[in-house]
């Protein structure tokens, strides 16, 4: 699979809904997101269904996601990857990195929009997400 093929997939899911622990075109979170584009590409995956809507410093997704995805660079051509966004010190949002009219952007799942694909540079909503990680799916081209 291409990044550019990952990014189009994700973007079949723009303005769902957010719905904790969403799964489906009714509504997705931010893992929900990866999980659903994950499962179109065959990526075998671990899911949480029983997280809370705060990071636990014990039960971090973080770790669930390294078992099943690969450590890319934080820096390079991230697009396609999976970001882990930490707000303070833990992991507590994932989204897509994409590129848009020549600007990075993410793709995420906001509790106020649902699915949407902002600038990640220079914006009010992202500026406060700090990328701690990148990965990336197995078979992705690098």
């Amino acid at each position: 699979m291409t990044r550019d093929e990952i990014v189009f997939q994700a973007r079949q899911w723009l303005y769902v809904p957010f719905v904790h622990r969403g799964r489906t075109e009714r509504g997705l979170d931010c893992l929900g997101l990866g999980i659903v584009v994950a499962k179109y590409f065959g990526v075998p995956h671990e899911d949480m269904p029983d997280y809370s809507h705060q990071p636990h410093p014990r039960r971090l997704v973080l770790t669930t996601m390294r078992k099943w995805l690969k450590p890319m660079s934080l820096t390079g051509n991230l697009t396609g990857c999976i970001g882990v966004f930490a707000q303070v010190k833990l992991p507590c949002h994932v989204g897509f990195f994409t590129m848009k009219e020549y600007r990075p952007h993410i793709l995420h799942v906001r509790i106020d929009a649902g699915v949407a694909e902002e600038p990640y540079d220079d914006n009010p909503v992202t500026r406060s997400l700090r990328a701690i990680d990148v990965l990336a799916f197995p078979d992705m081209e690098i």
